[in-house]
């Protein structure tokens, strides 16, 4: 085990934050959510060993002060209210189904093989190693991280503050990304040491490029690789989509569209193809909730505007994008990438038949989507659990109506979030152990809003 130096500044702030301020303590963890490079501790080795991000540790510290605030609350029964009780226990009843399924690699015990790294023809045995019990505890801290941000953001005024905070995380992301970009070009030293430490091998993603002999620099920010890092980007749009068009603002008018635009260059330019596809997705779906809360002489004239200016946006994004666009989107499936994941998915597919009720144990077997590789690795009992979380939380979105104006603005944009978060999941893979899936998660259970702060 190894302490970074950027980990060195993180828990000597931590602990300041849990002593004087537990409130800066919460906001540190937001602000470190998309930091899925960094590394506060490393364990094994530098490529292949694993990490404790920041999000994690101050994560930590924050969970334990919130429930022991908290704990009278929940015992009562005041802060959670039945209708969002059900999509908890039943992420609470998929994590324990994970657990359950850990017998699983002990029952094969090596008798069958399947693909446990993700890589193409690389299958081995199925055996219980260490890995399977670090990857439930990944998992573990996931759920009740989701639900110490339910929790904490039952406040309308918590809710917009995390929002806040998580903006401004974003938005350095993005700056340092292009601060990526310009080392790369004028032939700089990356400082990769301050927030691209960490000893997983996918986070030295900084020195990608789109393929070994293309120029084309793709960029990881402070992310483990383009795909993970693209995911926290882009599930912050929606909200100031909807701050724009409802002109119930995050920040201000022009800051609120500035930030729009920013983000939609950066997710593409970082030649993530998860990426491009998720921004397709919540661009399209933001405006499906537009257009469904019009009247009818505003929807005709939307759509003729649509009619006129889809064509015109798409060809010009193109026109400045085509490079990045082709190389991600039209070659990706003839990619040896492409490749991998396809043949991932179908392995891991072929695992779950064999053991269909709960799979082959949690992190038996890698499968680069999200529902085959809860299949391969929980089986049917822990797909119910998780599909059942997903549905109960959306279906709670759509039935309850916000308090005010504001909310019911957040409402709409938390759907949309949730929804991408989602997508991006099943197009690259399961990212139980970054923080936006839990962030965004947590949020998303929220159906009402206490008055105190």
């Amino acid at each position: 085990m190894s302490v970074t130096g950027t980990g060195l500044v993180i828990i000597f702030i931590a602990f300041y934050a849990v002593i004087f301020s537990k409130k800066l303590l919460y906001e540190l963890t937001i602000f470190f959510i998309p930091f899925s490079a960094t590394a506060v501790l490393n364990f094994g080795e530098d490529g292949t060993g694993s990490a404790v991000q920041p999000f994690m540790f101050l994560g930590a510290l924050w969970l334990a002060t919130l429930f022991f605030s908290k704990v009278k609350n929940l015992g009562n029964g005041s802060v959670v209210n039945k209708i969002e009780l059900k999509p908890i226990m039943l992420l609470i009843g998929f994590a324990l189904v994970a657990l359950l399924s850990l017998a699983m690699p002990l029952i094969i015990n090596g008798d069958e093989r399947g693909n446990v790294t993700g890589g193409l023809g690389l299958n081995d045995t199925i055996t219980f190693s260490p890995r399977n019990i670090s990857q439930y505890i990944y998992l573990l801290f996931g759920v009740v991280f989701a639900i110490g941000i339910y929790v904490h953001n039952k406040t309308k005024v918590n809710y917009l503050r995390t929002l806040k905070i998580y903006s401004a995380s974003v938005f350095f992301v993005i700056i340092w990304g292009f601060v990526e970009l310009y080392c790369n070009a004028v032939g700089l030293d990356y400082p990769a040491f301050l927030f691209n430490n960490s000893y997983n091998g996918n986070a030295a993603g900084y020195k990608f490029f789109t393929d070994p002999t293309a120029e084309l620099k793709r960029i990881s920010s402070v992310g483990i690789e383009p795909s993970v890092m693209v995911q926290s980007v882009v599930v912050i749009i929606p909200f100031f989509l909807f701050s724009v068009i409802k002109k119930n603002y995050i920040f201000s008018k022009w800051t609120d569209i500035g930030f729009i635009v920013l983000l939609y260059v950066f997710t593409i330019r970082t030649t993530s193809s998860s990426g491009i596809l998720c921004l397709a997705f919540l661009t399209l779906l933001s405006l499906f909730f537009y257009f469904k809360d019009l009247p009818i002489k505003r929807k005709i004239l939307l759509l003729i505007s649509l009619a006129v200016l889809i064509p015109v946006i798409i060809a010009g994004t193109y026109w400045v994008f085509k490079d990045i666009i082709d190389k991600m989107l039209f070659e990706k499936s003839d990619s040896f990438s492409g490749l991998e994941r396809l043949s991932s998915i179908l392995d891991a597919w072929d695992t779950f038949l064999h053991h269909p009720i709960l799979g082959a144990g949690w992190a038996s077997v890698t499968s680069f989507d999200l529902f085959v590789k809860i299949l391969s690795n929980t089986g049917i009992i822990g797909f119910v659990f998780f599909i059942g979380f997903l549905i109960t939380t959306l279906i709670n979105k759509f039935r309850v109506k916000a308090p005010s104006y504001q909310m019911a603005v957040i409402n709409t944009a938390i759907t949309i979030s949730f929804c991408t978060i989602v997508f991006g999941n099943m197009i690259n893979t399961f990212t139980f152990i970054f923080g936006t899936f839990w962030l965004i998660s947590g949020l998303a259970i929220i159906t009402t809003y206490e008055v105190k702060s």
